[in-house]
């Protein structure tokens, strides 16, 4: 039996291609699923993945099933859907797949065309939470922009962006600004809506879409809480106020400042949900939820044989948030670098700001469509004066152990998902 997975990309349109007519068809094909789920929808340029995963473990805290729906995958294919954390199996999706395809057969005969590989996962996703899972709540991460976004056909209970950066300018614009209304798209009439934004130019472009379509517009600052760095799987985060929730000191595995404010942003929207829902959570629970929360292939460290770190970085923002983390948790190791990233991204940029935590840089390739190309790769690492790693696996496996050096492998999730499966192919420790 040929795997879903092959099968979405047999019957797949090539490329990406935006618009909701394709989605909508779907949900008219199947009686409007959406509107059996209770969903949250989140938004944003990074962070995303981060947030929808403190909030999944603060409600499975509070006792609920709790449906994601996410992406890229980095473990596997199957994770992009999922029930408190446990992925859909090959059998569900194959259940799925029978119901979804007479549809997918008859859009390719239609003027709107056939479906994109992210629209049936999208329907794939919708059909299992409203019509065979039945979580509680679904939380569904945005896949790019907003707008016209294939999630973008959902029925929210709460909104929220967590950040917004530059990034996809073909697609989405060539300011924040632009982008910024581009991911407003998300925001519903009458819906909650909370940011941790912080640009003003963003933040405004938000506050009118939100006024527009009478939306609670619920800004989230840091403001009442401290960071202090103990180790790189320990961050102690004091709070200097009381807050709605929390009056105390709690603890994050997952580094830096910016994990602080995805966290933040999620303990925001469990403030909002338990108003709407009338559910209450203890700190101590509150608290192992913080703490338990992990994200495969974000300042993910591995230990054996020497200390590694993954990190999908693919993005200036990004870029700009693992330099601080590492100049916070890892200051006196020694680095080396490898990096590689989608076609479409400022690469140059992005090298430049590398350069502050190490010159022993390489920049490689990977194998997904995307990936910039070796041409790209090679120019590139003669502009800027860094090596060109033709094959980062012989790369990866002649790098000596030192103690006291750490290998930073940073860029799209893409890369990093071929990487972490290459290193647990080797039987390496990644946490």
């Amino acid at each position: 039996m040929i795997a879903v997975e092959e099968k979405l990309n047999l019957a797949a349109k090539p490329g990406m291609q935006f618009g909701l007519e394709r989605m909508q068809y779907f949900l008219s094909w199947f009686h409007h699923p959406e509107e059996k789920i209770k969903a949250i929808h989140v938004g944003g340029t990074n962070g995303k993945g981060s947030t929808v995963n403190f909030l999944r473990m603060l409600l499975q805290e509070a006792g609920y099933r709790i449906g994601t729906f996410t992406s890229p995958a980095v473990l596997n294919f199957y994770e992009q859907i999922a029930i408190n954390g446990h992925f859909i199996s090959e059998q569900e999706l194959q259940i799925l797949w029978q119901r979804l395809y007479p549809c997918i057969k008859e859009m390719q005969g239609l003027s709107i065309g056939g479906p994109t590989q992210f629209e049936m996962l999208t329907m794939l996703a919708i059909l299992f939470f409203a019509e065979y899972a039945k979580p509680d709540f679904c939380i569904f991460e945005v896949g790019l922009g907003g707008e016209t976004d294939s999630t973008n056909v959902i029925c929210p209970i709460l909104t929220m962006i967590t950040t917004i950066s530059l990034e996809h300018t073909q697609i989405l614009g060539n300011t924040i600004q632009e982008i910024a209304a581009k991911k407003a798209g998300i925001i519903k009439p009458n819906v909650p809506f909370l940011t941790t934004v912080q640009s003003p130019e963003a933040q405004a472009v938000l506050q009118i879409a939100a006024d527009k379509k009478s939306a609670p517009f619920f800004p989230v600052s840091l403001t009442g809480f401290e960071m202090r760095a103990i180790n790189f799987m320990k961050t102690e985060v004091r709070c200097t106020k009381e807050g709605p929730l929390l009056n105390q000191s709690f603890f994050l595995r997952m580094p830096g400042l910016h994990q602080v404010q995805n966290a933040v942003l999620a303990l925001h929207a469990l403030w909002q949900l338990q108003h709407m829902e009338s559910f209450s959570l203890c700190q101590e629970k509150i608290f192992r939820a913080l703490e338990q929360t992990v994200l495969p292939g974000r300042m993910e460290i591995g230990m054996s044989p020497y200390v590694y770190l993954l990190d999908g970085a693919h993005n200036i923002e990004g870029i700009e948030k693992l330099t601080a983390t590492v100049q916070t948790y890892l200051p006196n190791m020694k680095k080396k670098l490898l990096f590689s990233a989608s076609s479409d991204k400022n690469h140059q940029e992005m090298i430049y700001k590398l350069h502050e935590i190490t010159d022993d840089i390489g920049i490689t390739t990977f194998g997904f469509y995307r990936s910039l190309s070796e041409t790209q790769a090679v120019s590139l690492a003669t502009y800027m004066g860094i090596k060109y790693v033709k094959d980062y696996k012989d790369w990866l496996q002649d790098i000596p152990c030192e103690n006291d050096q750490v290998v930073i492998i940073t860029g799209s999730l893409y890369f990093i998902s071929e990487v972490r499966n290459f290193l647990h192919s080797l039987g390496k420790e990644v946490c």
